[in-house]
Order: structure tokens, then sequence, then C-alpha cells
């Protein structure tokens, strides 16, 4: 609600706002995104429909999963293409601190300069391609009526006074880096950058387009590696092809690090499934596996019934 509150507020100064949501779970806001999607200068679309109808989701689920299973998880963040923000975090309580019950520790990167077009032109891509399905066709959704928004802004001002608790929002008031980024003194590091993206052709055709994924892109950096490989990922889930290349690195001499969710501090339990029958096999491959462990919270994990004994660290 606080980004949305925000993004209303732009709109109504004359901004143009595009959001572009993975479908799979896109539901969670449904109500929210089409009230979004009735300001005439805000468009939202999902990407990659499960179904037609809410009701055949579940029987998608089941019958073509692998289909469903190809997602877009770029996380995006343009502005007047000159700043973008790109990494790993979702939007939600739990990914921004606001959440006690999970403490996620997403890395984001703030850039600007000459890198922020190749990343634009990635949202570009994702939101011109034939499986970004506007939410008012997705949804048969009413057309863009500012009157049916002029108050939202209002609206959810008075919500977030009574939802949010007082402690994270008096926490934002006093992040400086959004006022020291405006005010040229936020000290920034200049480099070389490369944009690298999956297509959004992976979710019809892995074969066709295997060149041109993010895993070919990046073998190119890894066959040159001399010394050593270290990945962060929140899922490492290798599969075969995945631990001969770990062997092959390790026969030439270089050591491979991978620092990974460990299950109390992983979100979904059927990806840490996928992940924990290789561990060690990952170890025997050669490489050095390191988990990640929340401190700063002694709770319970309360997914589910059966998860309840398991401790959040």
């Amino acid at each position: 609600r606080l980004v949305a509150h925000q993004l209303v507020k732009a709109a109504n100064r004359g901004v143009r706002i595009r959001i572009l949501l993975d479908a799979m779970f896109a539901w969670h806001s449904s109500t929210l995104m089409k009230r979004l999607d009735q300001h005439p200068l805000i468009e939202v679309r999902y990407f990659h429909p499960l179904a037609r109808h809410d009701w055949l989701k579940p029987i998608a689920m089941l019958t073509d999963f692998n289909r469903i299973n190809r997602r877009m998880h770029n996380k995006v963040f343009v502005v007047d293409n000159r700043v973008a923000i790109v990494g790993g975090r979702n939007i939600g309580d739990s990914y921004f601190m606001a959440k006690p019950s999970f403490l996620f520790t997403d890395a984001d990167v703030l850039s600007i300069g000459p890198v922020v077009s190749p990343i634009s032109n990635s949202f570009d891509r994702y939101w011109n391609s034939r499986w970004a399905i506007p939410l008012r066709v997705a949804t048969r959704s009413k057309q863009a009526d500012l009157n049916a928004t002029q108050g939202l802004v209002q609206e959810m001002k008075l919500k977030l006074n009574q939802r949010a608790k007082p402690g994270y929002l008096q926490a934002l008031s006093h992040a400086r880096i959004g006022h020291d980024l405006i005010n040229g003194v936020l000290p920034l590091i200049w480099a070389q950058a490369t944009v690298l993206v999956d297509p959004p052709e992976k979710v019809v055709s892995i074969k066709k387009h295997r060149g041109a994924f993010l895993e070919s892109q990046l073998q190119n950096y890894f066959s040159q590696a001399r010394t050593n490989i270290r990945l962060i990922s929140p899922y490492y889930i290798p599969q075969r092809r995945g631990l001969r290349w770990m062997k092959k690195l390790s026969s030439k001499g270089v050591k491979f690090s991978i620092l990974t969710n460990s299950y109390a501090s992983n979100d979904v339990a059927l990806a840490y499934s996928g992940y924990q029958r290789y561990r060690r096999r990952i170890l025997k491959a050669g490489a050095k596996l390191y988990e990640f462990k929340p401190s700063a919270f002694h709770q319970k994990r309360q997914m589910a019934q059966w998860f309840k004994k398991i401790p959040r660290e």
C-alpha cells in the first residue's frame, strides 16, 4: 500500500506508470491492482497467466506444471529512464522488513548512467511480449476512469495510518538514501556494467531459445574463471548438469562457493525440498556450501500446521 500510494500520487502529477506482474500470485493483490488500473495513467499487465478463468488455475497447476513453472522473476524499477533498481526483492511487507515473522535479506542495485537503458529495454521487451496480458482483458475490468480513482490517495493514506506500524513509518521517514540521491551526495561506485536477462520466450520453449538464456550468457564468464566463483542464490537446484559443471570446474582448480537459504530462512518449502536432496552431491562435486540463517528473531515457522515446531533460526 505504501508503494501504491506513491504511484497514485505520481500518476496524479501526470506521470505515466506501467506495472507488470507475474500472474502466478497476482490474485493476492487483484482488488488493489484493479483500482490502480482504473487510473488513466496507470496500466497493469499480468505476465503468463495460468488460465483464462480463476477456477481453472488449480487444474492447470496439476496438468500443465512444466509450462506454468516458467515464470517471470525479473525485478525492475525504472524512473524516467534515468534511475533503475534491480535485484531480488518482491514488493510486500516481508521483503521490506515490515513483517516481524520473516526477515528476508534481499539485495538491490541502484543504477544510473548508460546501464539504465538496457534495463529499461528489458522491461519493454517483456511488457510488449504476447504473454503480457492487460489486466482489463485478463479480469474483464472496466476501462480507465479518473473519477473512480479521485479518492484513492486519501483512502490509501487513511488505511496506512490505521494499519502501518508507527515505528516502521518513522524508520522510513528517517531513511536518507532518496534525499541523498536527489541532492547528489550519495556515494556511487562508477564502473563498467553489463545487463544480462532471460528472454520472455523462455515461457514457451526451452531448447529453441536456450542460447539466449541467462544460464548460457553466464557460461561465457564462468568458463573464463581461473581461481574462484562465488554464487549467491535464494534457491539453488543444480540438477545433474549443474553437478557435472561444478565437478569440471573443480578439476581445473577453480574453487566454487555457494550461499543459499537454509530451511529457516526459506519461504518456499517446495523449493527447499528440491535443493535439499542435492546438498551432499554439491559437496562431493568439490563446492563449498553455506546456508543463510536469520538470527534477529526467535520465532517459529507458521507456514503450515506440520511446520509449526520448526524454528525460524
